[in-house]
C-alpha cells in the first residue's frame, strides 16, 4: 500500500509565513530555504518514531499545517496544529466525508524504528553502509539484542533470516562511483529488504515517501543520479528530494523533472 502526499500549506512555523505546495506523486525536487523544518513537517506527516525534536522558537501563534494525503485508495485531510506554550506539536487525520480518522491514520503508519530510520536518507550523516551484513551478524554489531528492540522482534524470526540470506544472494554486488553513492544504493537495498520482507508478513504494510536531504550536489552527475532515483521509485514510494535554493542546481533539477514528466507519460 502505498502513501501520497500530493500537497502541504503551512502557516507560521519557523522561518516559513505561508507555503503551498503540489508534490509530484512520482518524484518530487523541493527547493527550498527551510530544509530542516520540511523535514519536520514530513517526517511527522509520515508519522516517524522518533520524532524529530522542534524548536521552541519554531512554533508561533497560529502555527498549522495542512495536508492531503493519500493512503491507497483513501484520501486524508492531515492537520499538525501547535500548542505555543507547550511547544507540542499534535496530529489529526479526517477522511473525505469530515470524519476523525487520526487513530487509523497514524495505525497505519506504525512501523518499527528500523523501518522508520530509512524513511530519510541524510547525505550529512555517516550511514552504516552495510547494514544488511550487520543484520547477519548480530552479535557482533546489535549487542544486548539491541537490533531484536529496533525491529519489534522481527530480527529474531525465522522468515526473516531467511528473507535476510535470500536477498543478500540474489541481489547482485554494485560500485557506484563515490562513496556518497555507495551509502545512498546501501540504503535503498535496506529499503528493498524491508519492502520484500513485509510484503511476507503483511499484507497491509505502507511504502511511507522517501525523503532525501543533502544530496543536492550530486544532482550533476545525471547518469548516477537518475538510475538511483530510478530505482528509489522501482520501490512504489514517492520520492521527495529537499535541496537548499541554488540556482544552478535548479537548472540540472528542473531538466531531471522534465525527463522524468516525460518517461511517465510513455510508461
Amino acid at each position: 500500500m502505498a502513501m501520497t502526499i500530493n500537497q502541504i500549506t503551512i502557516e507560521n512555523f519557523g522561518g516559513i509565513a505561508h507555503l503551498a505546495v503540489s508534490l509530484d506523486e512520482h518524484i518530487h525536487l523541493m527547493e527550498t530555504s527551510y530544509v530542516e523544518e520540511m523535514i519536520v513537517i514530513l517526517t511527522r506527516l509520515l508519522s516517524v518514531e522518533p520524532q524529530l525534536p522542534v524548536s521552541a522558537s519554531w512554533i508561533r501563534d497560529g502555527t498549522r499545517i495542512t495536508a492531503n494525503v493519500f493512503l491507497s485508495d483513501k484520501q486524508y485531510t492531515v492537520y499538525i496544529d501547535a500548542d505555543e506554550k507547550k511547544s507540542e506539536m499534535t496530529l489529526k487525520a479526517f477522511d473525505s466525508n469530515g470524519n476523525d480518522k487520526s487513530s487509523e491514520y497514524c495505525l497505519n503508519l506504525m512501523h518499527c524504528v528500523e523501518e522508520d530510520n530509512l524513511t530519510v536518507f541524510n547525505g550529512c550523516d555517516p550511514e552504516i553502509t552495510e547494514r544488511l551484513y550487520h543484520y547477519m551478524d548480530e552479535e557482533t554489531f546489535y549487542p544486548q539484542k539491541s537490533l531484536s528492540k529496533l525491529t519489534d522482534g522481527c530480527s529474531n524470526t525465522n522468515s526473516f533470516r531467511l528473507w535476510l540470506r535470500r536477498y543478500i544472494k540474489d541481489t547482485p554486488q554494485e560500485i557506484p562511483n563515490d562513496e556518497m553513492q555507495y551509502r545512498f544504493l546501501c540504503h535503498l537495498k535496506a529499503l528493498e529488504f524491508w519492502d520484500g520482507f513485509e510484503d511476507i508478513r503483511n499484507l497491509h504494510y505502507v511504502r511511507k515517501p522517501f525523503i532525501v536531504k543533502n544530496y543536492g550536489e550530486h544532482l550533476e552527475h545525471k547518469n548516477e543520479i537518475s538510475t538511483l532515483f530510478d530505482r528509489a521509485m522501482d520501490t512504489g514510494r514517492q520520492v521527495i528530494v529537499l535541496l537548499p535554493v541554488n540556482k544552478e542546481r535548479e537548472k540540472a533539477g528542473r531538466k531531471y523533472e522534465r525527463r522524468q514528466a516525460s518517461r511517465t507519460s510513455q510508461a
